[in-house]
């Protein structure tokens, strides 16, 4: 159960104020170290803080993920609800999909993928996985080929794709 609106403590104020300036200045969620850092605070102390925020109605967690921090409305940072943000791996990765693909015509394969963008192979998988179970692309594992499913509203710091 959710607890009522309240006023935030200094902390979580500052804490939600980095996790927006964060996204906005990178395209993509901080880690707990990154606002540990920033917040000069430990990390325990920071997952206590994501949790507060959360039950605040401030921010939301995807499931099954470190990472995806989502904002909800009334943060002061309402433009950034519809952006899909992902990690730089990911990105890189989906424009490679974009790029291989129009260049030959069909989806690329893992080892594509991996010598257009230099990354391994098994780190491209795990990647494709993780973008298969949010819906994002289709990693045909027969074939070891990948294809996105949509076109997504990109949001890179002050750019849209």
């Amino acid at each position: 159960m959710k607890t009522p609106q309240r006023r935030l403590t200094v902390g979580q104020a500052d804490l939600l104020a980095f996790i927006i300036y964060f996204i906005r200045t990178n395209g993509y969620p901080p880690s707990i170290t990154e606002m540990a850092q920033a917040t000069e605070s430990d990390k325990a102390v920071v997952s206590r803080r994501i949790k507060a925020l959360i039950r605040r109605d401030c921010i939301a967690k995807a499931p099954h993920s470190r990472r995806e921090i989502i904002l909800l409305p009334g943060n002061g940072a309402d433009d950034l609800l519809e952006k899909v943000y992902l990690p730089p791996a990911r990105l890189e990765i989906i424009e490679s999909i974009e790029r291989l693909s129009a260049k030959y015509g069909f989806p690329p394969s893992v080892y594509a993928i991996a010598k257009d963008t230099g990354l391994t192979e098994s780190r491209i998988r795990r990647q494709l996985e993780s973008m298969e179970e949010k819906g994002v692309a289709h990693y045909d594992r027969k074939k070891a080929a990948a294809r996105l499913l949509i076109k997504l509203p990109i949001k890179r710091g002050d750019d849209e794709c």
